[in-house]
């Protein structure tokens, strides 16, 4: 069983319970004790994993609860309630909940409200049910987000984090069967598509982390230029991997492939050692750059050209050798832009923390 998936379940073996419970002692009628329970359950389990995220929503359900419970039970006590009035109490409702509520939180609201107005609109004391079930509703959603904050919280900034810890790994594969000659269309075709997914997964995770406030000014800039770099080393990528593969028959570049293999494996620890920077920023991993390897490379060519050994090949050849020579720079340029960003960020982490614990031996011995 996956261990997201369990944690969930452990969490509503623990908040049913208790807003069960509450209804219990209240002593609420049993038609309307399951609504506890109910919205605990959409809370752990069907609502977004962000902590943050899930006060947001929630915030917005409990509005579209009451505006429509205090609808329904005002329309209830007036007049015998029949299936015209039902209908116009769901248009009535949708409407207003459409204009009050932002489009991409009353798509799935919307259902819930009216679900939850309908059992005061049916009832036979409207106000009493109102109550009542406005009560379980916040009991089983306090319950809910008190548990899911308590037991293994996840935050939007740690999703981000994730994601794009998950990104340089894949970049990494990727740059391996690029630099390491792969003729798998089928293969890097996939791992494109799988990249392209991931960018629109990270940029979700970001989008959703700036509209609950979870990050600082200065963590949601890091984020989005370090998204930035991972998007031109993903397009770095696939330029040279197209050069590589129509060069192929590339007599010259076939001569100098071998001296392109210790930059290919430099720029693999590189992305992976990003990729483990990136998800514990104290971690001490020294960040190898691959500059290095990328100007030996160049100077042996170079060498080549001066010592007039490129001249036996073809124009064609040479052009395209110094194509992929001038991708190669734009990658390892993007890739070492990538190395100060998360250096620097890193650093600030560790400063912080330092001046945390200094703060805190400070308080102690006065």
């Amino acid at each position: 069983m996956d261990k997201v998936y369990r944690y969930k379940l452990i969490k509503l073996a623990i908040a049913i319970p208790l807003a069960f419970s509450v209804a219990l002692v209240l002593d609420i009628q049993a038609s309307l004790s399951f609504f506890g329970p109910l919205f605990v359950f959409v809370v752990i389990l069907l609502f977004p994993d962000p902590i943050e995220l899930k006060r947001f929503i929630v915030k917005k359900m409990l509005l579209v609860m009451a505006v429509a419970s205090i609808l329904a039970a005002f329309i209830a006590s007036f007049s015998y309630i029949n299936s015209v009035i039902v209908f116009l109490f769901i248009l009535l409702t949708g409407w207003g909940i459409k204009n009050w509520i932002p489009v991409a939180v009353n798509l799935g609201l919307t259902p819930i409200g009216i679900f939850t107005a309908m059992a005061v609109l049916r009832s036979s004391s409207p106000y009493t049910t109102l109550v009542y079930m406005l009560v379980l509703i916040s009991v089983g959603v306090a319950f809910g987000l008190f548990v899911d904050s308590f037991f293994w919280p996840v935050y939007s900034s740690q999703i981000v984090e994730k994601q794009v810890s998950q990104l340089f790994g894949t970049l990494e594969i990727l740059s391996q069967d690029a630099l390491g000659f792969e003729e798998d269309d089928s293969k890097i075709n996939s791992q494109n598509l799988q990249i392209e997914k991931q960018i629109k997964g990270i940029n979700k995770a970001l989008k959703i982390a700036v509209m609950t406030n979870s990050l600082s000014v200065t963590e949601q800039q890091k984020w989005e230029q370090l998204i930035i770099l991972q998007k031109k080393t993903f397009l770095h990528l696939q330029e040279l991997r197209k050069l590589i593969h129509t060069n192929k028959n590339n007599f010259l570049l076939n001569r100098i492939k071998p001296d392109i293999y210790p930059l290919n494996d430099t720029l693999s620890e590189t992305l992976l050692t990003l990729a483990n920077v990136t998800l514990n920023p104290t971690s001490n991993l020294l960040l190898p750059n691959p500059n290095i390897n990328l100007q030996r490379w160049k100077n042996h060519l170079n060498k080549m050209r001066e010592n007039g050994e490129t001249q036996s090949f073809d124009l064609i050849s040479r052009l395209n050798v110094a194509l992929i020579e001038y991708s190669l720079e734009g990658l390892v340029k993007t890739i070492s832009e990538s190395i100060t960003l998360v250096e620097e960020s890193s650093t600030q982490v560790i400063i912080n923390q330092s001046l945390n614990t200094l703060k805190f031996q400070q308080i102690n011995n006065k």
